[in-house]
């Protein structure tokens, strides 16, 4: 489902929301990660708990970015290219709660597809990829939604 249909997170009366499950804080108009936040862990006023938008996305199936990795090579394995996206999410979701990983899946065929939440996501770990493992990037910009979809390859030679 393209992102563009899900609903905006409710506004606490005090103005603070926080994340049941990843434990993202939202205050002042902005979503951030309590260890970046001036806030002790269990803050000793009331917050209204919720899901952010990152964790809504993910519960709710909805994803903007598809990075599709072929041409298998010995050294780009399911479990190889899991620890990389893990490492580029984790970076990535501390600047931007809502950047998070929907689901990281390999085919018969070994076709591995990456679905995130965001397309700037998509587009740091198509990069990074690209950086590790050299190969191709093809980038195509839905022109109805913000939805991309990357297709990583090695081309034949």
């Amino acid at each position: 489902m393209a992102a563009s249909t899900l609903k905006i997170e409710p506004q606490s009366a005090l103005g603070i929301l926080w994340c049941r499950r990843c434990g993202a804080i939202h205050h002042n108009k902005r979503w951030r990660i309590q260890d970046l936040v001036a806030l002790p862990p269990n803050p000793p006023f009331a917050a209204h708990e919720t899901l952010c938008p990152g964790c809504e996305r993910v519960e709710n199936g909805f994803y903007s970015g598809e990075l599709i990795l072929e041409g298998k090579t010995t050294n780009l394995t399911l479990d190889a290219v899991k620890e990389l996206v893990a490492e580029v999410e984790d970076k990535c979701w501390r600047d931007n709660p809502a950047s998070r990983v929907c689901s990281v899946t390999e085919d018969k065929t070994g076709r591995i597809q990456i679905l995130t939440t965001t397309e700037w996501l998509a587009i740091r770990i198509s990069k990074e990829i690209q950086k590790v493992h050299n190969g191709e990037l093809d980038t195509e910009w839905s022109k109805t939604d913000q939805f991309v979809t990357i297709r990583w390859y090695r081309p034949r030679k």
